[in-house]
C-alpha cells in the first residue's frame, strides 16, 4: 500500500483593489473553485473518522 502524500503547496493570491476591477468573474471562480476543495477534503476527513471509528469501535 503506497502512503498518502498530503499536498503542502499553498500559494496566496494577492490582489490589490485596482486589479480587481473588471476581473469579478475570475475572483468569483476561484472562490468558488476553493469553497468546493474545502468541501471535498472535508468530506474525505469525514469518511477517513467514518473509517476509523468502525476499526477501532469508537
Amino acid at each position: 500500500m503506497v502512503p498518502n502524500k498530503p499536498l503542502r503547496t499553498i500559494e496566496v493570491l494577492e490582489i490589490t483593489e485596482e486589479e480587481a476591477v473588471g476581473r469579478e468573474e475570475d475572483l468569483l471562480a476561484l472562490a468558488q473553485l476553493a469553497g468546493n476543495l474545502a468541501f471535498i477534503f472535508f468530506l474525505l476527513s469525514e469518511s477517513a473518522l467514518v473509517k476509523v471509528s468502525h476499526v477501532s469501535g469508537f
